[in-house]
């Protein structure tokens, strides 16, 4: 393995290990920060284009959008899953962080759709992890980079020589 095939590994798997530590850590931090509990009413749906990959055309994802008062306050805050089971009208009890109010968690994880990033940091982060056992279990060793033996060495000197008098 060269010294750039063994970068570029390294760099692809410790990127992957990142990401699905955080991925995992997302949904867990806001529900560690958010402690402050109240009923939020659903009262919309953010509209958004998405573009196709690959030729297949985009299409719309709708992102529902609460309320909730804090303080007096209304705060507005549109959800970051789609698609979700939320309907217009509906009240979701959520809980706030009290020093950032626009911070929330949706404790039924199945309608908020945090196994979305469960789901997807136990993808990526052992696929990094695989990937950089991997490098340094198999990638570290040096395979012998001359396979010629003196048998091997002498045989090509009589065809080199054989060579050459084919050429006079």
């Amino acid at each position: 393995m060269t010294r750039g095939q063994f970068w570029c590994i390294f760099f692809i798997g410790f990127i992957f290990t990142i990401v699905g530590i955080f991925i995992l850590i997302y949904p867990f931090y806001h529900k560690i920060k958010c402690t402050e509990l109240t009923m939020a009413k659903v009262i919309g749906f953010e509209k958004r284009w998405s573009r196709g990959s690959k030729g297949r055309m985009g299409r719309y994802i709708y992102y529902p959008v609460f309320s909730y008062k804090v303080n007096g306050e209304e705060i507005e805050v549109e959800h970051n899953v789609s698609p979700t089971d939320f309907q217009v009208g509906e009240y979701v009890e959520l809980k706030y962080n009290s020093k950032n109010p626009y911070q929330y968690y949706i404790e039924d994880s199945k309608k908020a759709g945090n196994w979305v990033f469960i789901v997807t940091g136990m993808l990526f982060a052992p696929m990094g992890i695989l990937g950089l056992w991997f490098l340094f279990t198999y990638g570290q060793r040096n395979p012998k980079e001359d396979y010629s033996s003196p048998k091997i060495e002498k045989e090509e000197i009589i065809i080199k020589e054989i060579d050459e008098d084919y050429r006079r």
